[in-house]
């Protein structure tokens, strides 16, 4: 089954342009068993938020993805349904927390991990290492978030075109 992997800030506008019109179809695309799909929430944007949300944001969604995976994606929707202006401050943990209650996570631990912002420094690192290294499983360079491959290719057409994002898709990997 052909994965689709997106390295996302969540606290940037270019992800939630490519997440609002395209998240449904790949979410409809993955029940179906047609694709799966690997997130991989990295911070480099905390200098556009003045209370480090990228790397807070990035370490809540890592919490709910350890602690209470079946909520990932809904979680992961919420926080660009959220997300703040660039310069501006972000949700605050508590107000993360809340938010991933607001999906459905009820699970002390994840609640907690968010609370402690206990993968910040994991994403912050990751985020800084990307630009350093050939994406894994490629031969390309990191460009930017966001960032999504299939099969070794990059998407490189508009980013909130979920018509053009999809006829890509199904040309690097046909499904019947």
């Amino acid at each position: 089954i052909p994965n689709i992997v997106i390295y996302q800030d969540l606290q940037c506008p270019a992800c939630k342009a490519f997440e609002e019109p395209n998240m449904p179809q790949i979410r409809e695309l993955v029940a179906a068993g047609k694709y799966t799909v690997e997130i991989h929430p990295i911070s480099f944007l905390d200098g556009q938020s003045v209370n480090e949300y990228s790397s807070r944001a990035a370490s809540a969604l890592l919490c709910v993805a350890d602690k209470a995976p079946q909520k990932f994606l809904d979680y992961n929707d919420a926080l660009y349904k959220n997300q703040p202006n660039e310069g501006t401050a972000g949700p605050t943990n508590e107000q993360l927390q809340t938010l991933a209650q607001q999906v459905g996570v009820s699970e002390q631990p994840a609640l907690d991990c968010i609370g402690n912002n206990t993968w910040a420094s994991w994403a912050k690192n990751k985020g800084s290492v990307v630009w350093t290294e050939k994406v894994p499983g490629t031969n390309l360079d990191f460009g930017g978030t966001p960032f999504v491959v299939v099969n070794g290719q990059q998407y490189r057409g508009e980013t909130a075109n979920a018509a053009m994002f999809l006829q890509w898709l199904q040309t690097v990997a046909p499904v019947s």
